[in-house]
C-alpha cells in the first residue's frame, strides 16, 4: 500500500489503530503518522517490542516514534481478571458466587480471552443442564474445555 491510499482509507476518522507497525510499510506508516496529526487525531501502534528496536530506517518515522510514549500492557493481575469476570456474567444476567469467581481465578489461564471462553461455556452449559453456575458446574466446564484442547491453557 502507498502513502497516498491513506487519506482515501480513513476518510472523515481521527484514530486509526496498526497491528504490527514493525511490519508496515515505514513510508505509508509516516504518512499516516502525520495525516492523523495534522487532524489532531490519534494513532494506536500495537505490537510486541517498543519501536525502539524495530530497526526503523526512515529517519523522520523513527525520531517521531521514539518521541512518542510507549507502554507495555501485561496480562491482567487478579484484581482485574476477577473484575473481568463479574462483568462478564453480568453482561450475560448471571449470578456469579464470590466462590465461582475465586475457582475461576485459580484455574484459568491469566487472559481476556481465556476469560471470555469461560464465561461463554459455563452460561452454555447453565443453559443446557438448567441448573446455576457453581463451582462444581465451573470444574466440569473446565475439565471438558481441557479434554477438548489437552494443549490449551485454560
Amino acid at each position: 500500500m502507498t502513502s497516498a491510499w491513506v487519506p482515501h482509507l480513513l476518510g472523515t476518522a481521527k484514530t486509526a489503530v496498526v497491528d504490527e507497525p514493525d511490519r508496515a510499510d515505514e513510508e505509508a506508516l509516516l504518512h499516516l503518522y502525520n495525516f492523523l496529526s495534522e487532524r489532531h487525531g490519534n494513532l494506536l501502534l500495537v505490537a510486541r517490542e517498543p519501536p525502539s528496536r524495530w530497526g526503523i530506517g526512515l529517519a523522520d518515522l523513527r525520531s517521531r516514534l521514539l518521541a512518542a510514549p510507549a507502554v507495555s500492557v501485561g496480562m491482567p493481575d487478579e484484581a482485574v481478571l476477577g473484575a473481568l469476570l463479574v462483568k462478564l456474567f453480568a453482561d450475560r444476567r448471571l449470578d456469579i458466587g464470590e466462590e465461582v469467581i475465586s475457582y475461576l481465578l485459580l484455574h484459568i489461564e491469566r487472559s481476556f480471552a481465556a476469560a471470555q471462553e469461560a464465561v461463554r461455556e459455563l452460561d452454555a452449559a447453565s443453559l443446557a443442564e438448567r441448573r446455576a453456575v457453581t463451582v462444581p458446574l465451573a470444574r466440569q466446564v473446565l475439565s471438558r474445555l481441557r479434554d477438548r484442547d489437552p494443549g490449551q491453557a485454560l
